[in-house]
């Protein structure tokens, strides 16, 4: 029976660990601002909530470039669409201007104009919404409490990558041990 044997020189193989080793950290950042914001919108529906106006409701795009290996009939740039919606509400006597819908608003990229269309319906130009704000800081707000938007996406992107890379890691440290016993 042939052995296999491991040809990735010890420099070579501290590059990729450190590569991995970042791609584990970031895994975990990810992580925690997803597991955070998923905290944010439970935590938001026990805010306080006052009367709010919608004062910005449209639909925008945006222009994406697509990596070669993702594209589609040809086409280098891919279209995303938004629903961007903006709100007025006061709390204590002080105005404020909000923006987030759910506690990740960033993550709310739509592929097609139906679904941001949704969102803008659903908070037309003029109505009146219950805006939720934090109780220590009003300026923090948003219109959907317990609605944690983009925050799984978050948390699987970050375990991905910290499957990916610790699983490589895993295995690059464990072949080099096999190959110094062998």
């Amino acid at each position: 029976m042939a052995t296999r044997r491991n040809h990735t020189s010890p420099g070579g193989r501290v590059i990729i660990s450190v590569v991995l080793g970042l791609l584990v950290l970031a895994g975990a950042r990810i992580v925690q601002i997803g597991v955070q914001n998923w905290q944010q919108a439970e935590a938001a529906v026990r805010w306080s909530a006052v009367p709010g106006t919608i004062t910005k409701s449209e639909l925008t795009t945006s222009q994406e470039r697509i990596r070669p290996g993702e594209q589609r009939d040809g086409q280098r740039r891919g279209t995303y669409f938004h629903a961007e919606i903006q709100y007025e509400y006061s709390v204590a006597g002080e105005t404020y201007r909000g923006t987030n819908v759910a506690a990740v608003n960033e993550m709310l990229a739509y592929a097609t104009s139906d679904a941001a269309q949704k969102t803008i319906v659903k908070y037309p130009l003029g109505s009146r919404v219950n805006v939720y704000y934090h109780p220590s800081d009003p300026q923090v707000s948003l219109l959907e409490p317990g609605n944690a938007g983009g925050a799984p996406v978050q948390i699987a992107v970050g375990a991905v990558f910290l499957l990916v890379g610790g699983g490589f890691l895993s295995y690059i440290w464990a072949s080099a041990r096999r190959s110094k016993t062998s």
